[in-house]
């Protein structure tokens, strides 16, 4: 196995494979604010040996550069592949991203854990319907303190008195419920944040209620806007 070979390179150089079979001018968008966050972190991987420079794996990086205006992106040399093997490469590149599965509980824990300091969870690639889906069930209609009211909030926890404030979010009734509150003034978003017992800085998007413990995988979101 030779070794790689890592160069920065002019994205004017790098040559679009015709005929990729993924459509990603959505994922690249979506990619921009990330690489703003954390950099060009990921290198992207063309082929040397058969057609000079033409992308083998990082369509989606190489139009989230052009879009940034980025002159030079880094790359890595593939020079032992036949175009067999790049061709396949390229697509079990793509389909290797569907193979592994994610352990909620961690997932939940680590979004919790950037919840409380504030950090933009939207920089995970998350969206607020799927940060809040990707928790289990809260119904349990098995105990008798767990009535269900407004689909999906037990009348006997506190959390039952949100119900009816301006926008009431609980998707499909499954995992965390997800209530948005909107706030006019500092003032009052920092009284929530005293009554709820959380941090919230400007940059907060969510808040786990009641706070996320450890193993902890049920409870409420709040996306404050």
């Amino acid at each position: 196995m030779s070794e790689l070979r890592l160069e920065y390179l002019p994205v004017s150089e790098l040559i679009p494979y015709s005929k990729n079979p993924r459509k990603n001018d959505a994922a690249a968008e979506k990619l921009v604010p990330l690489i703003e966050e954390f950099g060009f972190k990921i290198p992207i991987l063309v082929d040397e040996k058969n057609n000079k420079n033409e992308i083998i794996a990082g369509h989606t990086r190489l139009k989230a550069a052009l879009l940034l205006g980025i002159e030079k992106v880094p790359v890595i040399f593939a020079d032992d592949l036949s175009p067999e093997q790049v061709k396949a490469f390229r697509i079990a590149d793509n389909k290797s991203g569907e193979w592994a599965e994610w352990d909620i509980s961690l997932l939940t824990e680590e979004l919790s854990d950037l919840g409380e300091i504030g950090f933009d969870i939207d920089l995970t690639g998350f969206s607020d319907i799927e940060v809040s889906n990707l928790l289990p069930d809260f119904n349990d209609n098995s105990s008798p303190d767990h009535s269900i009211y407004g689909g999906g909030v037990p009348v006997n926890d506190p959390m039952g008195e949100w119900n009816g404030m301006p926008e009431f979010n609980n998707p499909d009734a499954m995992g965390v419920k997800q209530i948005i509150v909107h706030f006019e003034t500092w003032d009052d978003v920092r009284e929530f944040a005293e009554l709820v017992e959380q941090t919230v800085t400007e940059k907060t998007k969510y808040i786990w209620f009641p706070k996320a413990d450890k193993g902890r995988d049920t409870g409420f979101v709040c996306n404050g806007a």
